[in-house]
């Protein structure tokens, strides 16, 4: 954080120099996968940490009320981010291998009759999830595909229990966040006033993102709860 006045400015940089001073401003962490629950680290279709690509932080003021508001917030906000990627990239690799088998089987009749005049590239879930139960009909789903949809149904039972759990907290922690911005400038005065405006700033960004992922989350579950039970057959 950039500080106005001199002192100020020493005190913060030596605190984060390493020299033990404490610092004058509120400070931000950044929030990692396991802080957010444990197995969703272990979904299978992530093949990578989508917090290392967006990162999500929350504030430390020294003031609890604040501070549990912000980090619960975040924590929100970062398994958002994970359930939105898994979903992506669970439905990317399923239409990658249903637009393998379409290819492989252009002329099948049964085919034509899943993809119709739609793009390769424009598969709908349904579609996709339809060409693989022709697939696995005529006997030929791969161990690969069988396992994908195995894992598919395990792991978005355990996103959708996130979301259900998310979906409970949210609104909650939005109105919270929204009624802390009314005490901000008055519970951070005098010396502790330099503080104001990231919290301030903070509760805002919490205010919304808890307010969106109270819509977003239901609406994630139930799509994610169709798509596995869809997959469910090709186990």
């Amino acid at each position: 954080m950039i500080i106005s006045n001199g002192l100020g400015a020493i005190v913060v940089s030596l605190a984060v120099t390493g020299f033990g001073l404490p610092s004058m401003g509120a400070s931000t962490n950044r929030v990692k996968m396991e802080d957010v629950r444990g197995d969703l680290g272990k979904l299978t279709a992530l093949k990578e940490d989508p917090l290392d690509k967006e990162k999500v932080e929350y504030v430390t003021s020294g003031k609890s009320n604040y501070d549990e508001v912000s980090k619960s917030s975040a924590h929100i906000r970062a398994g958002m981010i994970v359930s939105n990627s898994y979903a992506n990239a669970l439905t990317s690799d399923l239409k990658g291998y249903a637009r393998s088998y379409a290819a492989s089987k252009a002329a099948d009749e049964n085919v034509k009759g899943i993809v119709g005049s739609s793009k390769p590239e424009a598969l709908s879930d349904d579609q996709a999830v339809a060409l693989l139960k022709l697939k696995k009909k005529q006997g030929q789903l791969s161990g690969d595909e069988k396992a994908f949809a195995a894992n598919a149904v395990v792991d978005s039972a355990v996103v959708v229990s996130y979301l259900h759990t998310t979906a409970t907290k949210a609104q909650p922690l939005a109105a919270k966040a929204a009624s802390l911005t009314h005490t901000v400038n008055s519970d951070f005065a005098g010396t502790e006033a330099i503080k104001a405006p990231i919290v301030a700033k903070s509760l805002t960004g919490s205010a919304a993102q808890m307010k969106e992922a109270a819509v977003k989350a239901p609406e994630l579950a139930k799509s994610l709860t169709r798509l596995a039970m869809s997959l469910k057959g090709l186990e």
